[in-house]
């Protein structure tokens, strides 16, 4: 009912404006608020999706820099469980220990950190096929 009246109006508008200038400025008029509404829903897609966009960069670069952080802490304190193993290793190397108990008081704690560090960075390590 509501878009009959306006209808009407509009057509009752026409019907009396006989002159033809003020029918094309009122046309110039509806065509520029549609190019206005166009317009901004264009933008407004557009800005969207830059923003997912910016939004899913970001996101793939936070990733990338918490995974890379946590393997270069992994690998380093495995390399360097290692070293102090290797090191505790070479300094008794001439002396045979007695008994397991001084084996275990030099040795065994530098060992047991190699072991901890290497199951830790064991998901950032490539397997080997030792059959080769």
């Amino acid at each position: 009912m509501f878009y009959g009246i306006i209808l009407s109006i509009i057509f009752n508008l026409v019907n009396n404006l006989l002159d033809k200038q003020i029918i094309q400025i009122l046309i110039a008029g509806i065509i520029g608020i549609m190019g206005t509404f166009i317009g901004v829903y264009i933008n407004s897609l557009t800005t969207e999706k830059v923003e997912s966009q910016r939004r899913k960069s970001e996101e793939q670069r936070w990733n990338i820099d918490h995974y890379l952080e946590r393997k270069i802490d992994s690998i380093s304190s495995l390399y360097l469980s290692l070293l102090d193993w290797y090191m505790s290793v070479n300094r008794y190397y001439g002396y045979l220990p007695s008994c397991k108990g001084e084996y275990n008081d030099k040795l065994y704690s530098k060992e047991q950190a190699y072991w901890r560090c290497l199951i830790h960075a064991s998901i950032y390590l490539k397997k080997v096929n030792m059959k080769q």
